[in-house]
């Protein structure tokens, strides 16, 4: 089972990514976990024998230079560096002539690598998937001291195999979750999941259809990225691209508009006064009205698509834009991932 989980984990690392994926920015990662996790066991044959077993601990690991591109997990990895603390394990074990016999411990860890890797379906191993798949390790080693009611015993380590695959992946581990990264936080410098959940009967480690009463692996804690470096990340100020020349004020003064062009996903805020800031020579409460916006207009742009802003006047304000001959347009931009940048254009009547 360990030589299956590794040989995955080095089959998806290394997957190549799209055309489109190649020309964006990538980031690198290193994924620490934490979490705590607990584990029980009830089985019983016909013939009499039964087995309760359960466990506790506390695991910890650093998975280094995970890349995520697009907000997808292109390049995922192993533990490089683990800890187990707070193990807690009991047995109790009766076989078919009534013998009884109760183990304890606390040395719990789990064997094999944890895995971070992208979830991908093996019949389509090239398709790009936003799942990402976190798996604990291929197994649970115990290592306990037993004692025989009619006296006996000693150290013993016992070893329990996941019974199959974390439910909806191809990845064998004793614990799994399944999770992605959220668009708004693709390229953000610590990215947090908080998982909690617990891993069905055919899934949990030592499952046996024929024997198992119960079984249930449970685990709650977070994986946190943080981010180590980025590749053809554009500078803050080429994050935008300029205004195309599209701007226009309508002959009734109804509306203007621009083309806003954005190389990230971005937010455009657009704001309208008259042509030159002033309304011209007007009344005082006409000249106060000025310094006010005119019109506003709010848009999310997708990156690389050029977007038309159009900013609305009520009929109120169409006396001032046609005494100042225009309006002059403010552009309040806020890239993904950038400083918001302003950019003024005036558009004549």
């Amino acid at each position: 089972m360990l030589r299956r989980l590794l040989i995955g984990a080095a089959t998806l690392a290394a997957l190549p990514a799209s055309a489109a994926a190649q020309d964006a920015p990538t980031y690198h990662y290193d994924a620490f976990f934490q979490g705590d996790f607990e584990w029980s066991l009830h089985q019983a044959s016909e013939g009499g024998c039964t087995q309760d077993q359960s466990a506790a601990f506390h695991a910890t690991g650093l998975i280094r230079d995970v890349v995520v591109q697009e907000g997808r997990l292109v390049k995922g990895g192993t533990t490089g560096e683990r800890a187990f603390s707070g193990g807690r394990i009991s047995e109790l074990t009766t076989d078919d002539r009534g013998t009884q016999k109760a183990c304890s411990g606390t040395g719990v860890r789990a064997l094999g690598p944890a895995v971070l890797q992208p979830n991908v379906d093996p019949a389509r191993p090239l398709e790009p998937v936003r799942d990402i798949v976190f798996g604990l390790g291929a197994g649970l080693e115990l290592a306990v001291d037993c004692e025989f009611r009619d006296g006996g015993g000693g150290p013993e380590r016992h070893v329990v195999s996941p019974a199959g695959m974390v439910p909806g992946t191809a990845l064998a581990a004793v614990w799994g979750d399944v999770f992605h990264i959220p668009a708004e936080s693709a390229g953000a410098p610590k990215i947090t999941y908080r998982f909690s959940r617990a891993v069905p009967d055919a899934s949990c480690p030592g499952y046996e259809p024929d024997v198992t009463v119960s079984c249930e692996m449970r685990g709650s804690g977070t994986i946190e990225l943080t981010q180590t470096g980025a590749e053809g990340v554009p500078d803050e100020d080429e994050l935008i691209a300029p205004l195309v020349d599209e701007v226009e004020i309508r002959k009734d003064a109804s509306a203007a508009e621009g083309m806003v062009t954005c190389q990230v996903r971005c937010v455009v805020k657009a704001r309208a006064f008259p042509r030159g800031g002033r309304a011209g020579k007007g009344r005082p409460r006409a000249l106060a009205a000025a310094v006010r916006p005119l019109g506003r207009a709010r848009r999310t742009l997708r990156p690389d698509v050029p977007t038309r802003v159009v900013v609305r006047f009520p009929a109120a304000a169409r006396p001032a834009i046609r005494r100042a001959g225009g309006v002059r347009l403010v552009f309040a931009i806020a890239p993904k991932g950038g400083r918001t940048v302003t950019r003024t254009v005036v558009a004549r009547l």
